[in-house]
């Protein structure tokens, strides 16, 4: 669907007049919503099961999953002129040993977050630090929290907070529920604190 949907978009057939173009483009946001809601329900759903995820612990490189996110995550941050601001640089970087790729995803996740529910120009601050048996990745924005009321729910699988929905309408409300079965499979877990309209801490704890 969606090769057909750029064949139309570039024109490849023919022109198209400048409402056929405007119909073209909502189709296009509708049908990748739906590839993002299939590839998190997919996600979920392997997270969920007993068998499907082989978890390979080994030594983790901190900067070099901070480096790799910069690739994926950059471009999302530039649109918006946030600034990511690495503090694992001003301090000894813990040892940690995990599943790299999956630490990457359930991070991946958490800055996305950030940036997606971060007004324009704001920063978000990544940092990892040690605490007695454990590592603790923090994610910390400035954008616009999450409701007292809604903070219980916020794990839950598709549940999206009110100001969330306004701000992004086309969200799976998924993203946060797979990070947090990603730290599970590690043996850890996601916190978090946030006050309305002035941001919030994601922190995924893992154990050394």
């Amino acid at each position: 669907t969606k090769w057909l949907i750029e064949t139309l978009r570039a024109h490849t057939l023919g022109p198209l007049t400048k409402e056929q173009d405007g119909y073209l483009e909502k189709i296009y946001t509708i049908n990748e919503r739906m590839i993002r809601l299939t590839y998190d329900m997919l996600s979920a759903l392997r997270l969920e099961g007993s068998v499907g995820i082989d978890i390979e612990k080994k030594a983790v490189s901190i900067q070099d999953i901070f480096d790799q996110l910069l690739i994926t995550i950059g471009p999302e941050a530039k649109n918006k002129n946030i600034t990511i601001h690495n503090k694992t640089t001003e301090h000894e970087i813990p040892v940690i040993n995990s599943d790299t790729p999956l630490l990457s995803a359930a991070l991946e996740i958490l800055l996305s977050n950030a940036i997606n529910y971060s007004p324009d120009g704001k920063e978000i601050i990544f940092d990892v630090i040690k605490k007695g048996d454990e590592v603790i990745f923090s994610v910390q924005d400035f954008g616009i929290g999450i409701k007292d009321e809604e903070k219980a729910h916020i794990s839950e699988k598709f549940y999206r907070g009110s100001n969330a929905k306004t701000v992004r309408p086309d969200g799976t409300g998924l993203g946060l529920y797979i990070a947090i079965e990603i730290a599970k499979k590690l043996g850890g877990s996601v916190t978090f604190d946030s006050q309305v309209n002035k941001g919030s801490t994601f922190m995924i704890h893992i154990p050394i």
